[in-house]
């Protein structure tokens, strides 16, 4: 399922009705864009409620999430669950919130722990602590509402590029593109256009 342009929207740019070929192209696009960004293992999402992560630990006072926070539920610390080194949850009493603006700050039994931002990814421990041990699997677990993560530019570059397939070249070909699960000759067919590369840099995971 594709989900930064619906079926709707792309109906609306075509100015018709597209056929059926339409869902599986735009969801070939998308997954185009985001093999060229670097984020098959991060696919731009809708807003997700209650999802899970499981992250290495990583030695240190700051964690990015794979998502932008609405609201953060849980975060523990630890692989033993009788024996977390920490262990938030925002149901349980000893735990507060201060809010100002989007800034979050949790407080544990009233000491400041953890601090994040409403639309941001980053997660900063305040209490002098580290999020696991670096590179000890599954350290850190983390139950949150994640924001929407469909930027304009990326939804605009699929719409566009899936426009011009479906109007010249047919989704069949543009399917039989497709290596590996990275679409490389699909992509070099948008690399000309600047609407596609602008999003590609912007949304470009460094390495």
């Amino acid at each position: 399922m594709a989900h930064l342009v619906s079926l709707g929207e792309f109906a609306a740019f075509l100015g018709e009705e597209p056929d059926e070929s339409a869902g599986p192209l735009l969801e070939v696009v998308e997954a185009t864009l985001e093999a060229q960004c670097g984020r098959s293992d991060r696919p731009f999402q809708s807003r997700q409620v209650d999802r899970q992560e499981s992250q290495d630990g990583n030695g240190r006072s700051v964690l990015y999430l794979d998502y932008p926070i609405e609201s953060l539920t849980i975060l523990t610390v630890g692989l033993d669950p009788a024996n977390l080194e920490l262990d938030l949850d925002t149901a349980d009493a000893a735990v507060t919130t201060e809010t100002q603006g989007t800034r979050k700050v949790l407080l544990l039994s009233g000491t400041r722990t953890l601090l994040y931002h409403v639309g941001s990814r980053r997660v900063h421990r305040l209490d002098g602590g580290f999020f696991g041990y670096r590179g000890t699997p599954g350290d850190v677990y983390v139950k949150y509402t994640a924001e929407a993560d469909q930027p304009e530019d990326a939804s605009l570059a699929v719409l566009h590029a899936a426009a011009v397939i479906y109007r010249q070249r047919g989704i069949e070909e543009a399917i039989s593109e497709s290596s590996g699960g990275y679409r490389s000759e699909l992509a070099k067919a948008f690399e000309g256009d600047p609407i596609w590369r602008q999003a590609v840099e912007r949304h470009q995971v460094a390495v």
